[in-house]
């Protein structure tokens, strides 16, 4: 198959990361793909694996540039043989909408929620039900694209997956790593650590972690909370700090490439998020073998089954939180009990291959019903 990939994101967050991952994956399975980026930076890093870049311009974001690139996408598309464009932000899909309406566009456009904002919801979901398919990542979007007018026959749900032998770690490694973060971090080495890794925004709940582990922390003084991010909320998250009980022990650490090293040297991930659709850095620590903590909000609870994969607190609430903490960091036996159930989950079920394989059924089911939609419309000429 052909398969164009549109990926508008202008940083290496969730969305590219997937992006690029699902296009390496398809390649490896013998697939043509190309991607069309959302700017230098994601364009150099799929440059940097081998992965072709599609030239057109999908960055706009209002009516008139979407239209102007659903137009130039169409063509592309129509040219080049292209047998199904898989979109991963709302703005590509969008161009489909109009691309298949306006532009003459007859190829399968599929949109992959990886989660939108309250007013993309309200107002632009439901006129989505143009396009061939909408992939939902956790049967939490599913029900929400549901309650938002999409028709239920144009969805279908896939979780996430990760490549499972990217982000393994052997129990020397584990060590290593941990050696290599409290030298880094100049903390004792009998330091225990809890990591958050993502965005520092309002969604990510950051709060609640620092909350709960000035509560958490001030009992246990061997005990430093990681925080691997940035973003908006960060002088307030740091203000936050300065005047807790426990601000020496907590790290900003920013960007970072060296997630994998980092969550392994780690006891613990936290994830307090208020809202989440399927967390790949919780994938990312399952296959790490680093036991995780989730607030139960959204598709979670599909990652995190608790008490059995890794434990599961009720969103904003700090109390809860610091109970799973000492849960965790306070019994290693269960600790390892979470740990492994959660690899099994990823090496078995949470893992790119079926990801990929269940995205490329999706693929052909809807070329074949292209076709034959297609040819029924073609006059009899015999």
């Amino acid at each position: 198959m052909r398969i164009l990939l549109l990926s508008t994101g202008g940083k290496i967050g969730g969305e590219e990361t997937f992006t690029r991952n699902l296009a390496l994956s398809l390649l490896d399975k013998g697939h043509y793909v190309e991607v069309a980026a959302g700017g230098n930076v994601q364009q150099s890093d799929l440059e940097k694996r081998g992965i072709k870049i599609c030239p057109i311009d999908i960055t706009a974001r209002r009516p008139l540039g979407l239209n102007k690139a659903a137009k130039k996408l169409s063509k592309y598309v129509n040219d080049n043989n292209i047998d199904v464009v898989h979109a991963q932000a709302i703005g590509p899909a969008i161009m489909g909408i109009w691309a298949k309406k306006y532009h003459g566009c007859k190829t399968p456009w599929i949109w992959h929620n990886h989660g939108i904002t309250d007013f993309a919801y309200k107002h632009i979901v439901r006129h989505l039900n143009g396009l061939d398919c909408i992939v939902a990542n956790s049967d939490y979007v599913k029900e929400s694209l549901k309650g938002h007018g999409v028709k239920p026959e144009v969805i279908v749900r896939i979780h996430n997956g990760i490549n499972f032998d990217d982000f393994y770690v052997t129990q020397t490694d584990r060590e290593n790593n941990r050696h290599k973060l409290v030298s880094e971090l100049g903390i004792p080495g009998n330091a225990r650590c809890i990591v958050y890794v993502g965005r520092l925004s309002p969604e990510k709940g950051v709060e609640v972690l620092l909350r709960a582990f000035d509560i958490y922390g001030s009992s246990h003084p061997e005990v430093y909370c990681v925080l691997v991010g940035d973003g908006t909320e960060r002088k307030r998250l740091e203000n936050q700090v300065e005047s807790s009980k426990t601000a020496s022990r907590v790290k900003f650490l920013g960007f970072r490439s060296d997630i994998k090293e980092i969550v392994s040297a780690c006891d613990t991930l936290v994830l307090p998020s208020h809202i989440e659709t399927f967390s790949l850095t919780t994938l990312q620590a399952f296959a790490s073998g680093t036991p995780c903590i989730g607030s139960d909000v959204g598709g979670t609870p599909e990652q995190i089954l608790d008490k059995f994969s890794g434990r599961m607190f009720p969103d904003n609430d700090e109390k809860e939180l610091c109970r799973c903490l000492e849960d965790i960091i306070g019994n290693e036996d269960r600790a390892s009990y979470y740990s492994a159930n959660a690899q099994h989950l990823s090496r078995n079920y949470l893992n790119i291959d079926r990801m990929t394989d269940d995205i490329i059924t999706v693929y052909k089911n809807l070329i074949i019903k292209n076709r034959q939609n297609y040819e029924s419309c073609i006059p009899y000429n015999g």
